[in-house]
This record gives C-alpha cells, structure tokens and sequence, in this order.
C-alpha cells in the first residue's frame, strides 16, 4: 500500500542586499558647475535619477552646494509624474521623502540628507526637488551654460538628469520658476541586490490528514510523481527513495 506524502512547499524569502556605494557630484569632471546662481531663500532645486541599470537602487544621501557657513532644513520630493516643466511641490504629484537639519561649511557640496533610502526601481525616472530653508543655491543661467547635463558611473545605467535635460519636451532642471537650471552637489545610491521571494508552481490537490506521512521539501533532488488513479490526486512516489532504507532505489510502498 502507498503511503500518503506530505507535499510541503518551502518558501524561499531572500534578502535584499545593498552592494558597494556610488556618488555623482556635479562638481568633478564638469564645467560651469559653480554654485554661483540662486533663486534665494526659501526655494528649491529639481533634478532627475533615470535607473537603466539591472537592478533596482537605493538613493541613501544627497549633498549640496553652499555659499555660506550655516545650518539649514533641507526638504527632498520626489514625483514619478512631473517629470519636467513646472514645479508645485504639492500632492498628488510631489511627495515627501526625507527631511533634515544640516550643519554646512562654505563653498563646497555639503552632505545635507542622509539615510534617505529610497529605491528606484528598474527601467523608472523619478524626478526630485531639494528644497532648502537657506539660500537656495546652483549654477547655469540657461541652456548650455554648465555641462555635462547628465552624469553617470561608467557602465552602471544609472543617470543623474540635470538642467536642460528635457524630458517630455520640458525642461527637468528648475531653481523655483527659474529654467532650465543646474543642480550643483551630490547623490549616492546603491545597488540592491537580490530579488523578490522566489516563486514555487503550486502542485495539484493532495490529501495530508491520514498517516502514515512522509514529509518532502518541494525542489529537494527527490523527483515526486502522482501515481494516484484518484480525482484527489492523494497518492504521491519519490522516485530513487526506498519505503524501508530510506535511500536506494525506487520500490512501491
């Protein structure tokens, strides 16, 4: 007589695992990035992330240009709508994401957000907005004026958008209502690694109340077959398991 199996399906949850950091500061390797333009106190400045990488990303920190020593509120937003043009910093199409006091010296990119951790998923753009209680500053004063407008690790796919990059035949860059202009500071992402819950085929019907049960782990080297003439579907071999040894080759049980 077969015994009745006991058909379990192991849930394999994996962890999402951030690789090594990356930062883009608009500051290395560019021209006109100078921190020298304004749209004054109490304003902000818009810039792009394009993930075309294989996997998603983690925005963890965000740095920024300042003129002067001080200590300001920075605000970011992010919208997946308002991709370019003009800029309301409201619902439904900007949300908040992370805000913060920070401490900054003069004339350098500040880190002013940190432990943001924000994923961008593959293949998305979001557009974000740094706003900043102090004066609010960038560079550019119109097209052309700082390049490049897009900065990227080598091979990464992953874009940081800036100025009069134009997407949707408007302008992503925007210091308040001023256009286009020049985010001048810093992102840093990671790669996250791994994936969702690996997804097990579910198996037909099966009956697990009577005993004797054996209990077998869906994707274990055992090969299960239903050999059950039933509608139930309750009768279940493991092929290369031996009723009695427990190892060997197949015999009926």
């Amino acid at each position: 007589m077969k015994k009745i199996l006991h058909i379990v399906c192991l849930v394999m949850i994996s962890f999402n695992f951030a690789e090594a950091q990356v930062t883009l500061n608009t500051t290395i390797g560019s021209t006109g990035y100078t921190g020298t333009n304004s749209s004054g106190a109490g304003s902000f400045i818009t810039f792009a992330i394009q993930n075309n990488s294989s996997a998603n990303i983690l925005l963890t920190d965000v740095g920024n240009w300042s003129t002067a020593a001080t200590s300001n509120t920075y605000t970011l937003y992010y919208s997946s709508t308002s991709l370019g043009g003009t800029v309301s910093l409201t619902a439904p199409d900007w949300t908040q994401i992370a805000t913060g006091t920070a401490t900054v010296v003069a004339s350098v990119v500040n880190p002013v957000l940190s432990g943001i951790n924000f994923v961008i998923p593959i293949g998305v753009t979001y557009r974000f907005a740094l706003f900043n209680t102090g004066t609010n500053s960038y560079s550019g004063t119109g097209v052309g004026t700082c390049t490049p407008n897009t900065f990227t690790a080598a091979g990464s796919g992953v874009n940081l958008l800036l100025g009069d990059i134009q997407i949707g035949g408007q302008y992503v860059g925007y210091g308040a209502t001023n256009n286009p202009r020049f985010f001048t500071g810093s992102i840093t992402y990671s790669v996250v690694a791994g994936g969702g819950p690996t997804t097990i085929p579910p198996i037909a019907s099966y009956a697990y109340t009577k005993t004797p049960q054996d209990t077998v782990w869906v994707a274990s080297p055992r090969t299960i077959v239903n050999t059950s003439s039933g509608a139930d579907k309750s009768y279940w071999d493991i092929i290369g398991y031996n009723a009695v040894t427990k190892n060997g080759p197949y015999a009926a049980f």
